[in-house]
């Protein structure tokens, strides 16, 4: 009782439902092959029929669609949000499932099988809402159930085979995705792609719908900084990683095996391996000592050349926080 009394609790609740409803559209998409491939196959099928190379294309048709969907599914995210994905890409199924339900022909369950796999890899794109979404202690509890969403779409569509033909599965297959659509129109857009993209007042507004707290001040301030960075003078473990450290030392094994065979007298792949462990162990400990007492983003800054934001400039030297007011 004490957690949905929690307005903030129960809408990101209504987020990730909207989120696992597409988990599970993505569950019935796997798994529809095994349903409609054995009934095509059949001469006593529902009335389409296909040679076992038509219903091996029909199943895997998907991945290839899917490979575009895989790449331009995060530009589009960064460009338009997340929000416009995630109805863009329930849309898809919708559409794919309804193709399937009214088909009459092999084409038909190409055009749907291409159509569904456009979100079949992006869908695992997807888990950045979970973090951008939710609160840190809730964000692992709701990848899981997120991926293990996958699975109860997979269960019903092998279940309600038992009972129903691949059409009305198909037919049915819709309910989820559609959920999804309208449970996605009732929240805000991603308060990071707002901040990201400029926006810092629905920023604000979407930030207070999920989590209760204003950062009118805060994110300003934040990309106040961001625009103050510059690149280092010192490039410290930036320049090794560039890999200039790494080709002198690999160049030193080329140089230095021959050598060591002539004077210690191991031959073979033994000294070889011997000073090859020798030089990784080095370069590891160069890696270790380098980004002690770093955090990831403090390396980052270092590889990219980037000048490190000091906080300390805007809250602790009497400087006002930039405000959008």
């Amino acid at each position: 009782m004490c957690c949905f009394s929690d307005v903030y609790l129960r809408r990101q609740c209504i987020v990730h439902t909207a989120n696992c409803m597409l988990s599970i559209g993505t569950g019935f998409m796997l798994s529809f092959p095994a349903v409609l491939n054995p009934d095509i196959l059949s001469p006593n099928g529902t009335g389409i029929h296909a040679t076992p190379d038509q219903a091996s294309w029909i199943a895997g048709t998907n991945g290839i669609s899917g490979i575009v969907g895989f790449c331009f599914v995060p530009y589009v995210m960064q460009v338009y949000g997340r929000k416009f994905v995630h109805i863009a890409l329930n849309l898809f199924y919708v559409l794919g499932f309804l193709i399937l339900a009214l088909a009459t022909n092999i084409p038909c369950l190409y055009a749907a099988r291409i159509i569904q796999g456009i979100p079949m890899c992006a869908v695992f794109i997807t888990s950045i809402m979970v973090g951008e979404y939710s609160h840190p202690k809730r964000r692992g509890y709701f990848i899981t159930i997120k991926k293990t969403a996958v699975a109860t779409g997979a269960l019903m569509c092998h279940s309600l085979a038992l009972c129903w033909t691949w059409k009305q599965i198909a037919a049915f297959a819709v309910v989820p995705n559609s959920l999804a659509i309208l449970f996605t129109l009732t929240w805000p857009e991603s308060p990071s792609f707002l901040a990201l993209t400029g926006k810092y007042e629905e920023c604000d507004k979407s930030h207070m719908w999920l989590y209760g707290d204003s950062l009118k001040r805060v994110v300003p301030a934040c990309f106040a900084i961001m625009s103050e960075i510059f690149p280092l003078e010192h490039k410290g473990i930036g320049t090794g990683a560039t890999g200039v450290v790494f080709t002198i030392l690999y160049s030193i094994v080329m140089k230095c095996t021959p050598l060591m065979i002539e004077k210690t007298g191991v031959e073979g792949t033994f000294g070889i391996y011997a000073l090859h462990v020798i030089v990784g162990l080095l370069i590891l400990y160069f890696i270790l000592n380098e980004t002690k007492d770093k955090t990831l983003q403090q390396i980052e800054n270092e590889i990219k050349g980037r000048k490190q934001p000091n906080f300390n400039d805007y809250y602790l030297n009497g400087k006002p926080l930039i405000c959008t007011e």
